[in-house]
């Protein structure tokens, strides 16, 4: 039977990445949040300003990431993590960012394993799908994530799905859900689509107007924030109308 503490008094959440682009729209929410009592960062680097989080340092690109994190999961009960360490802006190196999204995640789905946390938020993109000529007009959550020849940026987070899915065939007991969101959207964040839109002229293909969704970095904090208690698992498309 499924165990899952989280929305039943106060709770406790851990968060990787908590200084990324996702990190920062979450942990504003979870501080405002009055059921959540404590926050357990596991990063490099302590977030500024923030009240309710206990501070544990994890470079998840070490060998030693996987212990350090089992043991920082396992030290009081957790209600669910948020792994949000993935790249989404500008990558200089990418042999790194491969270190960090897909041998960190390694890491995380261990000691979230060893742990037996009840809930389990993880981001993604709609890119995974890759942009073929023979895709339908919309793409709905059980289509194939064929990727993007070339993108090591999106190959990478294709590979942290599939590590995903096998983790949740092998413990049904962790609700776990993979957010995909389209483009994101605003004025904090500094991604391939705002740098595109914030030409003074935008490059399109001439003759060629495709459907494009985007999403508000606004209702991607509250999507993160919803699936703390979103009576759910599997894969979901964050996107705008």
């Amino acid at each position: 039977m499924e165990v899952i503490r989280a929305g039943k008094g106060p709770m406790r959440i851990a968060v990787t990445g908590a200084n990324g682009d996702y990190g920062k729209l979450l942990l504003p929410r979870l501080e405002e949040d009055p059921a959540v009592e404590s926050i357990l960062v596991l990063d490099t680097k302590e977030p500024q300003g923030a009240k309710k989080v206990e501070f544990h340092r994890v470079d998840l690109t070490r060998y030693d990431a996987e212990g350090e994190l089992t043991d920082a999961l396992t030290e009081r009960p957790v209600d669910a993590l948020f792994h949000l360490a993935f790249l989404f802006g500008p990558i200089l190196n990418g042999p790194l960012a491969h270190e960090l999204e897909v041998i960190g995640t390694m890491n995380v789905l261990t000691a979230v394993g060893r742990a037996k946390l009840p809930r389990l938020v993880v981001p993604s993109l709609t890119a995974t799908y890759g942009a073929r000529g023979n895709n339908p007009a919309l793409l709905r959550e059980g289509s194939p994530l064929f990727g993007c020849p070339h993108s090591r940026f999106v190959n990478d987070k294709v590979e942290v799905e599939g590590q995903v899915r096998a983790f949740r065939q092998r413990h049904p007991d962790t609700r776990t859900l993979v957010l995909r969101f389209a483009p994101l959207l605003g004025r904090s964040l500094d991604n391939p689509a705002t740098r595109l839109l914030s030409q003074a002229v935008v490059p399109t293909l001439l003759g060629f107007d495709p459907l494009w969704q985007a999403v508000h970095e606004e209702d991607a904090g509250r999507a993160l924030h919803l699936a703390l208690r979103a009576d759910a698992a599997g894969e979901f498309n964050i996107v705008g109308r």
